[in-house]
């Protein structure tokens, strides 16, 4: 695919990685334009969750686009759902499909499709006042959302089913695609992870590649693969439809087989040598070196990081409906409580826990600190790496407790992984070129897999065996 189709594919589903109309004018996420104070924006409930009556007015002296979907609104009074925004339900007439065009301190209002956030809480009643919230929606509804934007033929019930944990995402993104109105780039199905100095790709047709950081040297690892993940020395591959799980063996290059007790949400080495197992429906199960077979570890589980250290390595777990943070020993058997509420995202450094909420970032050694905004990305090795706003990548460092501006990314990336090890970040954006960080600019390392095709002799062994 060539970079042109990457960039209108990928402006159907990820609307923002063109940051600009054909005319050059700006486009803004509500919820950032919200944030940085560039908007007010407010919304009057029309008896229900389908729908709100949203107004906004530009602050500023110039005008931009506003995209709503992914961002959210918060009732005034407790109590009551929050909701997630969708696009306008009648469409702009200015050619910019579900955009907003805000002239200079101009003003819109008209009715926009939302979703309720909250099932367990009240419906929003008619007249009752919203804000529009300065943080994006979390993650799953974030991405709901914005294929519901890009397909607006589909059943709200569909969506809200997505949001409330009823369906998967992938059983929506079918959906629109059957519906013949979205085109789903097949970049954005691309996965990338990187350990110990080499970068791992599953591409769009289920090859994976090995690449050794060096300029367009990739080598096929297996072909097949719906789900992996690389760490600590280990490559994982599996299926979240199947039990069976398959694990390189580094020392004699070749593949073995394991048994898994439930079909698989995550799989997730420890660098003690234990691998976790995180079921479907929130269980948790542990097979420890040397063993032959997972064991119970846990239930409830939604999200699970552990801090990459050999000796004595902690397992933090996000448990329950209400997202409480849990931790143990990886050699331990019981789960101790942290913190109670409302965790999405979670991740783990040599020497510190990082955990997000609707409130930001927030770092764990001995007490809690806020260091960020709530775009949070991952952490790994000494570094936590977040999106400030746009193509403005931070990394905070465990070691010098402060966060620096990484050099500017060529455009909105979709994929961004960096090495436990080494802490070398790489960047992949939507043309398919890999960029790692390096004397302060990104450094091209080439274009990754696209799609199967004829490839150097390989140094790794296809052979699998059974254990």
């Amino acid at each position: 695919m060539k970079p042109a189709s990457f960039r209108i594919a990928l402006a159907l589903l990820f609307p923002l990685a063109v940051a600009a109309t054909s005319e050059g004018q700006h486009i803004e996420e509500l919820h950032k334009a919200v944030s940085e104070k560039h908007v007010s924006a407010r919304a009057r409930g029309l008896g229900g969750y389908s729908s709100v009556h949203l107004e906004i007015l530009n602050l500023t002296d110039r005008g931009f686009y506003v995209d709503t979907a992914g961002s959210c609104l918060i009732p005034a009074s407790d109590g009551y759902q929050r909701l997630g925004l969708g696009s306008p339900t009648v469409q702009t007439e200015d050619g910019k499909g579900r955009l907003i065009a805000l002239p200079p301190r101009g003003r819109w209002d008209g009715i926009v499709n939302s979703c309720c956030m909250d099932k367990g809480k009240a419906s929003p009643s008619q007249g009752l006042w919203f804000q529009s919230s300065p943080r994006m929606a979390p993650d799953t509804v974030y991405r709901t959302l914005r294929m519901w934007a890009s397909c607006p033929k589909l059943q709200q019930s569909d969506v809200n089913a997505v949001i409330w944990g009823d369906a998967k995402l992938p059983e929506l993104e079918e959906k629109a695609k059957s519906l013949g109105i979205v085109q789903i780039a097949e970049f954005c199905k691309s996965r990338m992870q990187a350990d110990g100095g080499k970068v791992y790709w599953l591409s769009p047709d289920g090859t994976l590649y090995v690449g050794t950081g060096t300029r367009g040297c990739w080598s096929e690892m297996d072909s097949g693969v719906e789900e992996f993940t690389a760490g600590f020395g280990e490559v994982l591959t599996f299926s979240k439809a199947s039990t069976a799980m398959k694990r390189y063996n580094q020392t004699e290059r070749k593949w073995e087989e394991w048994d898994l007790p439930r079909k698989p949400r995550n799989l997730v080495p420890c660098p003690g040598g234990s691998i976790y197992a995180l079921s479907e429906n929130g269980n948790l199960y542990v097979r420890r070196q040397g063993e032959s077979g997972f064991c119970g570890a846990g239930g409830w589980i939604n999200d699970l990081a552990i801090t990459p250290r050999a000796v004595k390595p902690l397992v933090f777990a996000v448990q329950g409906s209400d997202a409480k943070l849990a931790w143990k020993q990886d050699a331990g058997p019981d789960w101790s409580s942290m913190r109670s509420s409302g965790v999405s995202g979670i991740g783990a450094t040599s020497s510190a826990l990082y955990v997000s909420d609707r409130r930001g970032v927030h770092r764990y050694c001995g007490r809690w600190t806020c260091i960020a905004g709530p775009q949070f990305r991952f952490a790994a090795g000494d570094k936590v790496c977040y999106l400030h706003s746009g193509t403005v990548l931070k990394a905070y460092s465990d070691r010098t407790k402060a966060a620096t501006d990484c050099p500017p990314l060529p455009e909105e990336g979709l994929i961004l992984a960096v090495d436990r090890t080494s802490d070398d970040l790489f960047f992949a954006d939507s043309s398919g070129n890999l960029r790692k960080l390096g004397e302060g600019m990104w450094l091209d390392l080439g274009s990754v897999p696209a799609k199967k095709a004829a490839m150097p002799p390989s140094n790794l062994a296809q052979k699998t065996e059974r254990k």
